[in-house]
C-alpha cells in the first residue's frame, strides 16, 4: 500500500499514477520490442569456493550475442523474471539468479558476506555464454540492489553500469543506534512480526535467540563490530541510476551513496529518482516513466547508443502533497534556498529568543512495541515522554526539501541517551503527519566515530539529520518537530538503566534549530 501521508489533500490514485516526465518508451531512438523471446531454465554455475548457483534467463529467440541485464535475488527467480520479457523483446538477455542460500542455489544465506565474490563469479560465467556480447549491467530492488553494489566493489571488467532500487545501504547502525527491525528482517528474509515478545528481550545480545529461534552469527558479528564499523557497501565507480522513495525504510542508504559518488567523488554519470513509494512493489504506478528512463540508461551504457541521456536532468524528485515531479540539476536542488527556524518555548520561530527548556522523561524499562502506521500519521507517545515544537500557520503553500539538519542543545540525567527528531506537518485539525523519516543519534556518539559518555547535567550539542524528502506545507499548516528518545522496535532501545530525564534547551545561548531548503 502506498503511504497516503505523501499525498495529503491530493487524489491518491492520481498521485500513484503520476508519471515521471520526459521519458516515453515509444520514442524512436530507444530500443523497440522487435524480438520474440525464449526462456532458458535452471542454468547452473559454480563459484570459486564450489557452491552451485542457479539462474534462469530470458533472451531474444534470434541467435546472436546481446548485452546482459543481471539480477541476483533473494526473493525467487520467478518474481525477478516478471519484467524479463520487456527487456528481451528489446534486444537484451535478462538473467535472474538466486543468491547463495536462497531459492535453488546452494550454500548458506549470510547477508553481505559473499555477495561481491558471487556476483563477480556470476559475471565471469555470464560472459562465457554464447548469448552474451561481453557487456553486463545489473538491476535489483532491496537486497538485490545491495548485491549490485557488492559486486561492483569487486570491479569485474564486463560490468558497465548499475540500476539499484531501494538499496539496503546503511545497516546495521545509524549514528550509534542499532537498526533492529530492518536487521532482523534482512537476516530472516521476511517481515518481522511486531507481536513477537522476543523483541522485549534484554540485553540486546540475547534478543536474536528469542526472535529468530537461534543465535545468529550475523547478528552477533554486527553487535561486536559496533557503531563505528564502516557500512557494508560503498558508492560504485560506475554509471549508476539510483531509485528510491521518500517512505522507503532504507532510503538514507540511497542518498548516502549518491552523495558519496557525486559530491565527494565528483562523478557526473549518476542519476537519481525519488518517488512516492515505500518499496519496489509500489513502483507499478509510475512504471512507464521509470522504465523509459531505465531503457535510455541501458541503451547508452550497454549498447553504446546515442539516446540523449546526457540531456536528462540528474534528479527527478516527487514533491509530496503537491503531487508533482520536479526535474532538478542535482541534489540538494541547486535553485533552493537555505532557511533556519529556531526552537522556542512558544514553538518554532524565525529568530532565537530568550532561554527556554522542554523537559521529558524516557524509561527504557517501560518501553513498549510501537508499530509504525502505514499512513504516515504520527501518533504521539505517552504524555511526558517527548517534546513537541510547532510553528505558526504557513501563509501560503511552501515546498521544503532536504537535506535537513536539526541542531539540539541538551542535557540529560543519564550517562547516555538517544534522540529521534521527526519533522511533522501539523494540519488545521491538529493531526500530525510525518514530513521526513527521523534523524537520530545516540548521545555518546555525538562526535561520530568515538564514543564519549555524558556527564549528567552538563550541556551538550548534537546534530541530527532527518532523512531527505520533498514536501509541500499547505496554506494554514504548521511546521513541527517531535523529539523523543525511542523508536522501538524499529531501532533498539538504549539500555541505560533507570529513567532518563532529558532537557532540550532553546534561546540565543543554546540555539536549538532546524535547517532546511525551500524549493523555488
Amino acid at each position: 500500500m502506498v503511504a497516503p501521508w505523501l499525498f495529503l489533500g491530493a487524489n491518491l490514485r492520481e498521485a500513484r499514477t503520476a508519471r515521471l516526465p520526459h521519458f516515453v518508451l515509444q520514442e524512436s531512438e530507444l530500443s523497440q520490442p522487435t524480438f520474440t523471446t525464449s526462456r532458458l531454465r535452471n542454468l547452473r554455475m559454480r563459484t570459486r569456493d564450489g557452491v552451485t548457483l542457479v539462474a534462469d534467463a530470458v533472451r531474444p529467440q534470434d541467435l546472436g550475442r546481446y548485452p546482459v541485464i543481471l539480477e541476483r535475488t533473494v526473493s525467487g527467480r520467478e518474481a525477478a523474471l516478471e519484467k524479463a520479457a520487456f527487456w528481451a523483446a528489446r534486444g537484451y538477455v535478462y538473467v535472474a539468479q538466486d543468491c547463495r542460500g536462497r531459492g535453488d542455489s546452494g550454500g548458506s544465506w549470510l547477508p553481505f558476506a559473499n555477495g561481491g565474490r558471487d556476483g563477480s563469479d556470476t559475471i565471469t560465467w555470464v560472459t562465457r555464454q554464447p548469448w552474451c556480447d561481453g557487456n553486463v549491467g545489473m538491476v535489483g530492488e532491496g537486497y538485490a540492489a545491495t548485491a549490485e553494489l557488492l559486486t561492483a566493489g569487486e570491479r569485474p571488467a564486463p560490468l558497465k553500469c548499475l540500476v539499484p532500487r531501494f538499496a539496503v545501504g546503511g545497516l546495521p547502525f545509524e549514528n550509534g543506534i542499532f537498526a533492529l527491525r530492518e536487521s532482523l528482517e534482512l537476516i530472516q528474509n521476511e517481515d518481522l512480526s511486531l507481536g513477537s515478545k522476543g523483541l522485549l528481550t534484554t540485553p540486546l545480545s540475547e534478543l536474536d535467540r528469542d526472535v529468530l529461534g537461534r543465535s545468529s552469527a550475523v547478528f552477533q558479528s554486527w553487535l561486536r563490530r559496533g557503531p563505528s564499523a564502516e557500512p557494508p557497501v560503498s558508492a560504485p565507480e560506475l554509471p549508476t541510476l539510483y531509485v528510491s522513495g521518500w517512505a522507503d525504510p532504507n532510503e538514507i542508504g540511497t542518498m548516502n551513496l549518491w552523495d558519496a559518488a557525486v559530491r565527494r567523488a565528483g562523478r557526473t554519470d549518476q542519476w537519481l529518482v525519488y518517488g512516492p513509494w515505500a518499496n519496489g512493489s509500489e513502483i507499478a504506478a509510475g512504471t512507464a516513466g521509470l522504465e523509459g528512463l531505465t531503457l535510455r540508461f541501458f541503451d547508452t551504457y550497454l549498447k553504446g547508443r546515442s539516446v540523449d541521456l546526457e540531456k536528462v536532468r540528474k534528479v527527478q524528485a516527487f514533491v509530496a502533497v503537491a503531487n508533482r515531479w520536479e526535474a532538478l540539476g542535482g541534489w540538494p536542488a541547486p535553485s533552493s534556498t537555505f532557511e533556519t527556524r529556531y526552537l522556542a518555548p512558544s514553538g518554532i520561530v524565525s529568530e532565537a529568543g530568550d532561554a527556554g527548556a522542554a523537559v521529558y522523561v524516557y524509561n527504557p524499562a517501560k518501553d513498549v512495541l510501537q508499530p509504525e502506521t502505514t499512513t504516515g500519521k504520527v501518533k504521539l507517545p505517552t504524555k511526558g515522554t517527548y517534546a513537541l515544537f510547532v510553528g505558526a500557520p504557513t501563509p501560503q503553500p511552501t515546498a521544503i526539501a532536504g537535506p535537513f539538519e536539526v541542531r539540539l542543545f541538551f542535557k540529560s540525567s543519564a550517562g547516555d541517551t538517544d534522540f529521534f527528531a521527526t519533522l511533522v506537518d501539523r494540519a488545521p485539525d491538529g493531526s500530525l503527519w510525518r514530513i521526513a523519516q527521523p534523524g537520530k543519534i545516540r548521545a555518546s556518539f555525538r562526535n561520530e566515530k568515538t564514543s564519549e559518555p555524558l556527564k549528567p547535567g552538563r550541556i551538550y550539542a548534537a546534530t541530527l539529520r532527518p532523512w531527505d524528502a520533498a514536501f509541500e506545507l499547505k496554506k494554514g499548516h504548521r511546521l513541527g518537530l517531535l523529539v523523543q528518545s525511542s523508536m522501538f522496535p524499529r531501532y533498539a532501545r538504549n539500555e541505560q538503566a533507570g529513567p532518563q530525564r532529558n532537557v532540550i534547551l532553546t534561546g540565543r545561548v543554546t540555539p536549538s534549530r532546524i535547517t532546511f531548503r525551500r524549493l523555488r
